[in-house]
């Protein structure tokens, strides 16, 4: 399991996929979406700091990876995630949704395609946690996501890291209860698709039941 049992409170969505899978994208747009339908929307970033490490990094001719090893890059973002999602339990402003930008399926998937063991912390955590009420998965082709990276010109990656990372994320226990959306489109298209897997409720702008 990479999260615990659901709790009573907001519905929590969590959008998850490789790097240049458009989950911040479409997580920026699902939130704004929701908001002027008059939900109260939370919209939180639970990145591994990875990015940030790659540009220290970088000062230094290297990488993130290279700096920590794959196990002390794992633990690093891990409790960076963990930091990120925790702070989001302690802040109990109201709300009726949650959009979470990546999860702990992210770091399950990672420490899978990096072949590392989870972890006490990770395991730990899993307990803690809630589970989403909602988790798209979204699928894109490595070749795509990588064009996708490039562009930004702030990660490193390479083809083999990604499609490792699609492999972690497929091997995990619970990816039979994602959703799947296809994110090989544009935004416009890839926001369609997020929306058509919301909740029919949600879609209609009713009441949601706490979850």
């Amino acid at each position: 399991m990479a999260a615990g049992s659901a709790r009573p409170g907001p519905l929590r969505i969590a959008l998850i996929g490789i790097d240049g899978a458009g989950k911040s994208t479409a997580a920026r747009q699902l939130a704004g979406l929701l908001a002027r339908r008059g939900y109260r929307v939370k919209l939180r970033r639970n990145a591994g700091g990875r990015k940030w490490l790659d540009n220290l990094a970088r000062r230094r001719g290297s990488t993130a990876e290279k700096l920590l090893g794959r196990r002390g890059l794992s633990l690093f973002e891990t409790v960076v995630r963990a930091a990120a999602l925790l702070r989001t339990l302690v802040r109990c402003r109201p709300a009726d949704i949650e959009i979470h930008d990546r999860y702990l399926y992210c770091q399950l998937a990672l420490n899978r395609a990096r072949e590392c063991p989870p972890g006490r912390l990770l395991r730990l955590l899993g307990r803690v946690i809630p589970a989403p009420g909602l988790v798209l998965y979204l699928d894109v082709a490595p070749e795509r996501a990588l064009a996708r990276v490039g562009s930004r010109g702030t990660d490193v990656e390479s083809l083999e890291d990604l499609r490792a990372f699609a492999a972690g994320y497929r091997s995990l226990a619970d990816f039979a209860s994602f959703r799947v959306i296809d994110t090989n489109g544009s935004p416009d298209e890839i926001l369609a698709r997020v929306e058509a897997a919301l909740p029919a409720a949600v879609r209609a702008g009713g009441r949601i039941a706490a979850g």
